[in-house]
């Protein structure tokens, strides 16, 4: 499972920001268009769900809203 490493004293701008990150590097249509193998690309999914996840539990965790 993929997760974005936080701790209590990041920022949500912080966090946002990293997770930003991470779904421009990993975002399955950003590789479509690079060519990779579709293999690639469903394993890029699934890490995608992860780290939205992730996002989404830290999220409610602080009562973030957007």
């Amino acid at each position: 499972m993929v997760s974005i490493s936080w701790q209590i004293r990041y920022t949500n701008e912080k966090i946002r920001n990293t997770w930003l990150k991470l779904t421009k590097e990993n975002h399955p249509d950003n590789l479509v268009a690079k060519g990779m193998p579709s293999e690639f690309i469903e394993q890029t999914t699934k890490k995608m769900s992860s780290i939205n996840a992730s996002y989404d539990k830290i999220k409610k965790y602080r009562k973030v809203t957007g």
